[in-house]
């Protein structure tokens, strides 16, 4: 069976470690250090009792909500039980035979094209250039592909690719008929997203061969409730409805998605203190020696350590026993135990 690794896992250090409730500082998942809104846990301590009856399919308030914040259209709207659940409905509608994925990246693209046996192609992202898009060696390759997955800002290595880049390659895709999943699951962390996202040009430019991925979970403070959202083309969306479960979306996460886009005191609130906590985290990082932190272009840092002193690995489980948690690296594809990943607390 696959060990499917990612950061969070607070449950089972405590039991493990023998921590209590409370006890661990998680570093190792990217979640809003703010914690839920207030207008969100007020809301749902109030309709604890809603959970006697079934979601509702269409998720109608929440959709009303996201359409008046995001610039998105209703007929290219998708609701998942989080982002990944849509990776894995998509592959699931478009059985790709051929994916690429840009590595290091977010683990799930390659297990959701693996679910509908497709061939995944890793294109390693350079070192020596900080992990940047290698974009033209990324184009040469459209031709023999049917789908491309591309994290902006990237997971775990924070790098931030410029609009011009990703609108470029999923034009060059599209004439060659071939998909982009796009992933924007931490562009909300951003002050000036609109910049960095493409969800604007997916509305004016009606691209038919993009699909943007977009996470509640991250910025919101809401993982355990599981929601997220994607856009794509209606022809799309409309097979995405028919494969998936018609209650995929639990009535509680309903209820905090609406109310947590309604607080815009939060949203502002969790855009400064990222601005600012994520800048003190990379420079006090970079004070240690042995650690080479890269700038972070969202609400974590990436870190490679020195071939000198402890590795990943022990690094994790030294810190873990003192009760603090980063997320190791070495599982990636195209990293080593050399990496970490440490979000802004």
């Amino acid at each position: 069976m696959t060990q499917r690794i990612h950061g969070g896992d607070v449950a089972k250090v405590q039991k493990s470690l023998g921590f209590k409730k409370g006890e661990l500082i998680d570093f190792s998942a990217n979640i809003n250090p703010l914690g839920p809104s207030p207008r969100v846990m007020e809301e749902l301590r109030k309709n604890l009792e809603e959970i006697i009856n079934y979601p509702d399919p269409r998720c109608t308030e929440l959709r009303e909500a996201v359409l008046d914040y995001y610039p998105v259209e209703d007929s290219s709207l998708i609701f998942g039980n989080g982002a990944s659940e849509l990776i894995f409905i998509l592959m699931k509608v478009l059985k790709p035979s051929r994916v690429l994925i840009p590595a290091p990246t977010f683990i799930e693209y390659q297990y959701g094209a693996e679910s509908v046996n497709s061939q995944v192609q890793f294109l390693n992202l350079p070192h020596e250039n900080s992990y940047s898009l290698p974009v033209e060696e990324l184009l040469g390759e459209l031709s023999r592909v049917d789908l491309v997955f591309l994290c902006n800002p990237n997971n775990p290595t924070g790098t931030l690719w410029e609009k011009e880049e990703i609108k470029n390659i999923v034009e060059r895709a599209g004439e060659k008929g071939a998909w982009v999943v796009l992933d924007e699951a931490f562009m909300d962390f951003l002050e000036k997203e609109d910049n960095y996202s493409l969800l604007r040009d997916f509305k004016s430019c009606r691209y038919q061969n993009l699909f943007i991925l977009r996470s509640m979970t991250k910025f919101f403070a809401i993982p355990g409730l599981r929601l997220g959202w994607g856009v794509g083309p209606p022809k799309i969306i409309e097979r995405m409805e028919r494969a998936k479960d018609p209650w995929n979306v639990n009535i509680l996460a309903q209820m905090a998605g609406k109310r947590a886009l309604e607080d815009k005191h939060y949203i502002l609130k969790t855009r400064q203190l990222i601005k600012k906590e994520k800048k003190f985290l990379f420079e006090e990082l970079e004070k240690i020696k042995g650690l080479k932190p890269y700038w972070p272009g969202a609400n974590y840092v990436f870190v490679e350590l020195e071939r000198t002193g402890p590795d990943s690995g022990v690094l994790r489980d030294r810190l873990s026993r003192k009760g603090f948690l980063i997320r190791d690296c070495a599982s990636y594809p195209n990293l080593s135990s050399r990496f970490f990943r440490a979000a802004v607390r």
